[in-house]
């Protein structure tokens, strides 16, 4: 018996309906992405990388990981990775056990995974923003004038 690992094309993967609903798999990345950034929005020190076309790579991470999982050692550039996987730890396991039951019958990949590609996805697209405003004050510039 000859077994063939087929590769689902992502645009397919992502337009694929459930049975009972018109819902996409697109439709739920969406709306996990939308909850996904409302995690982040809470924190006023942290903020997103580089925004542009952020979906687009969300949803190809998504599918990457979960479908057709590539045994990826993560290379992390980002010196804070350590406090934003603390800080985010719990916020994103919710997250994804909360998609997880809730749309098991759509076709997301979640069943047999954990949440530890989406907090790499975060840790590789967020940094720590240092608050400037609040080490100057106006003493210092009085001096200037």
């Amino acid at each position: 018996m000859i077994i063939n690992n087929i590769k689902i094309d992502i645009n397919k993967w992502l337009n694929k309906c459930n049975k009972y609903s018109d819902i996409s798999i697109n439709d739920i990345l969406i709306k996990l992405f939308i909850d996904f950034c409302h995690i982040i929005d809470k924190h006023d020190d942290i903020c997103f990388i580089n925004t542009f076309d952020m979906f687009h790579r969300f949803r190809i991470h998504i599918y990457n990981e979960f479908i057709h999982p590539i045994n990826n050692n993560y290379i992390i550039n980002n010196p804070d990775s350590e406090y934003i996987e603390l800080l985010f730890n719990d916020s994103i396991v919710d997250l994804y056990m909360n998609y997880r039951d809730a749309y098991a019958s759509y076709g997301l990949p979640f069943n047999d995974c954990n949440s530890y590609p989406l907090l790499m996805f975060l840790i590789q697209n967020i940094e720590v923003v240092d608050n400037i405003d609040e080490y100057s004050s106006n003493e210092d510039d009085d001096d200037y004038y």
